[in-house]
């Protein structure tokens, strides 16, 4: 294929075709703006310098029509039956696809130099942010507005039940408007709450200038070093959560083995551990003295395994909260007919604590 067939097929692709007649026109700002771009024009063809390729020669541009025939280069004699690889490295040499741009990783350096703004008076300039969705509290807050200061790097966080533009000019009046002055600058992000009607108003009511920064560039707002501190925290937070139910289970699983299921009713009788010390002055015996003794009267139940318990004598008189394990349920005689006269404690138990004053 000649010279004047390349070019012609170029123009035919209208891709091509406004890149040629850019770099053929006399407008020098549209010139310059493709050769940037390392598009050239070489005896009226279209050829394209990469910086990337260790080669001097331009790569001679490839119209959508001679796609098909580069792609069949390995069959050409040319192509020599190459591997692969070295196929591919030859046609990435030689040509050039305007589609290539789209797809085609690049192993430069990010763009952008680092910037660095003057120092700024303590909450001069502010930056926010918003973290969440976080698990619901007990509150029911469930997002967490950080708000720093960027000379100070004094930070403050304020948890919020609804991530609103409303909530987050009210945290942004009431806590740091009216506590510490109006800031001069704020840097947020190009979320919904920030960028709202009612948050420009309150920017442009206080005469605040508000910076956005770049989408996608989260690095541009300075809170968001924050933020992998606040998600570590969270991570650290349900792990240990997730670990003590997981442990607690464990421990539950291996000690109910040992264990029985008992329940009391309210209004029960019930004896209870004596836990007698022996005494040898006094004369007592542990192994001699009742294991139990009672009956008292469960009145309350406070957890599935603590009951309230009192005096048969006076059920309004608490004597004290026991475990189910110092309980035993008091049998009534054989005959199935209750007692009428009940034994009574051979050591009442009183209640503990100062007694109320009159």
């Amino acid at each position: 294929m000649n010279k004047g067939d390349i070019r012609q097929n170029q123009k035919n692709d209208p891709k091509l075709d406004k890149i040629i007649v850019a770099l053929e026109g006399a407008d020098q700002l549209n010139v310059s703006r493709w050769t940037e771009s390392g598009y050239l024009m070489a005896n009226g063809i279209l050829y394209h310098w990469d910086s990337e390729h260790n080669s001097d020669e331009p790569q001679l541009v490839i119209p959508a029509s001679l796609r098909e025939d580069i792609r069949n280069a390995h069959d050409s004699a040319k192509g020599g039956h190459y591997v692969i690889d070295r196929t591919i490295q030859e046609i990435a040499t030689n040509y050039y696809f305007v589609e290539c741009q789209h797809y085609k990783a690049t192993n430069l350096k990010p763009a952008g130099l680092l910037q660095t703004p003057a120092p700024a008076q303590r909450l001069e300039v502010i930056s926010v942010d918003l973290f969440g969705q976080l698990p619901i509290t007990p509150q029911g807050n469930r997002w967490i507005l950080i708000v720093e200061d960027i000379a100070s790097k004094w930070v403050e966080l304020f948890p919020l039940e609804i991530a609103s533009a409303e909530t987050c000019a009210k945290i942004l009046i009431n806590e740091i408007i009216l506590r510490f002055g109006t800031p001069r600058k704020m840097i947020s992000d190009n979320g919904v709450q920030f960028i709202s009607e009612i948050m420009q108003k309150v920017i442009f009511c206080f005469g605040i200038r508000n910076s956005f920064i770049p989408a996608y560039h989260p690095e541009s707002n300075p809170v968001e070093l924050i933020t992998p501190y606040l998600r570590d925290l969270e991570n650290t937070l349900r792990q240990s959560k997730e670990t003590l139910i997981r442990e607690q289970d464990k421990r539950k699983q291996y000690a109910d083995q040992r264990r029985r299921a008992v329940n009391y009713k309210i209004g029960q009788k019930v004896l209870l551990k004596t836990h007698v010390l022996s005494n040898a002055q006094k004369g007592i015996s542990s192994k001699l003295a009742p294991k139990r003794d009672g009956p008292y009267l469960i009145t309350k139940l406070v957890t599935p395994t603590t009951y309230e318990l009192s005096s048969i004598s006076a059920p309004t008189e608490i004597v004290g909260r026991y475990h189910v394990s110092d309980l035993t349920e008091f049998r009534e005689p054989e005959d199935g007919q209750p007692s009428k006269i009940l034994p009574t404690p051979l050591v009442p138990k009183q209640k503990r604590g100062r007694t109320k004053k009159t």
